[in-house]
């Protein structure tokens, strides 16, 4: 038998790290979907959807 004590700052590095896991997947979820509509789209990946002048990489 295994016995364990977890005292409460474990506890809360747990929950942290739990929580930033499901921050970053919700970032790659909303990443993705971002690029699966340019994609659709049928924008070139070389150009910058934030460039103003729309002259994409050079």
């Amino acid at each position: 038998m295994v016995s364990a004590y977890l005292d409460p700052a474990s506890g809360s590095a747990i929950i942290s790290a739990v929580a930033a896991g499901a921050a970053g997947a919700g970032v790659a979820a909303k990443t993705m979907l971002a690029k699966m509509r340019l994609k659709k789209r049928g924008a070139d990946a070389d150009i910058d959807p934030t460039d103003e002048a729309g002259a994409g990489a050079t």
